[in-house]
């Protein structure tokens, strides 16, 4: 049997009835042809719910599906290199194990990838508001593809998205630039395509029509742990000007993240993010370079009662709906 052209690398940790969404979304698509061009690959993060059992009931459905079950929780990050080093396409798309691939995206993006022409490719999205998932099948043509950009210009008009279903790429080239050792946590899987896209004048692809359904479970930022997500991001904004990435527009994205720290603060507080030295700690240090003024009020912030900033949200909530 050839190798696929395409494998579907899907990270997933206790959520098993969205992953059968997302597997479902892809079984619909498969054609007998495509059947063989396309592979599943699932890495299971020592779920204690029953994704093994999901996994199983879709295995006598497609015909190329990789389960890996973890031993233990090796963490977001470590999740992603284990589905993509498990893979054996030539290209990779990850998906997000509560999103779903539009109903004909699959079809067109392995032709895309037939065509061996960019090593990274991003998408777009529509939310996925509703469940059971409308698998209308909608209709893709190259009429709405971009490339030839720098990487720069990709990544200033949104064409290098962050998002995790967004994004496609060439698996060699993938495991010649990542780097697990010294990722910024959170991020491995955005570097890598960073990387990845720095290197690649000119064969980065962008598809305007969208090919993604996003879930809108927010499991990630539970505990405030967006804020800390948040301060990350900063750490690899400087190393993608040693990519040699447009500095100006580098710097005039971490100028706009030190201006918008305190919503992010108050938005982790809504999510319950501990009032703690830890988490005390990390706030300064974010803000240690930071205007005067967005430094006091960043405190103010930190060490009001997280009920408080909840009832204050939720009263705006509420008048904004009048």
């Amino acid at each position: 049997m050839t190798n696929p052209i395409l494998s579907i690398c899907i990270p997933t940790y206790n959520r098993a009835t969205y992953l059968k969404d997302a597997l479902e979304s892809i079984f619909i698509q498969l054609t007998p042809e495509l059947s063989q061009a396309v592979e599943v690959v699932v890495a299971d993060n020592a779920s204690s719910d029953h994704t093994e059992q999901v996994v199983r009931e879709f295995a006598d459905k497609i015909d190329r599906l990789a389960y890996i079950k973890n031993p233990e929780n090796v963490g977001f990050d470590g999740n992603v290199n284990i589905a993509v080093r498990a893979a054996s396409g030539e290209y990779c798309w990850y998906l997000g194990d509560d999103d779903a691939i539009i109903n004909g995206a699959l079809s067109h993006m392995t032709e895309v990838c037939r065509q061996n022409r960019h090593n990274v490719m991003s998408v777009t999205d529509r939310p996925l508001t509703e469940r059971p998932i409308n698998n209308t099948r909608e209709s893709y043509s190259e009429a709405g593809h971009i490339e030839g950009l720098s990487p720069s210009d990709n990544y200033l008009q949104g064409y290098l998205p962050s998002a995790l279903s967004l994004l496609i790429f060439r698996r060699n080239d993938w495991l010649k630039v990542a780097d697990f050792a010294n990722h910024t946590p959170g991020w491995f899987y955005f570097e890598t395509i960073l990387k990845m896209a720095a290197m690649s004048e000119g064969k980065v692809l962008h598809i305007k029509k969208p090919m993604v359904l996003t879930g809108q479970d927010m499991r990630w930022a539970d505990g405030g742990a967006g804020l800390k997500i948040f301060i990350d991001c900063n750490r690899f904004l400087y190393k993608m000007i040693d990519w040699d990435y447009d500095k100006t527009t580098i710097e005039k994205e971490l100028t706009s993240n030190a201006r918008r720290f305190p919503i992010v603060l108050l938005q982790a507080k809504v999510k319950g993010l501990p009032v703690s030295l830890k988490n005390l700690s990390l706030v300064q240090s974010f803000t240690t370079t930071a205007p005067f003024h967005t430094k006091l009020i960043s405190n103010i912030i930190f060490f009001v009662p997280n009920p408080i900033v909840r009832f204050v949200r939720d009263i705006k909530k509420f008048f904004l709906k009048q």
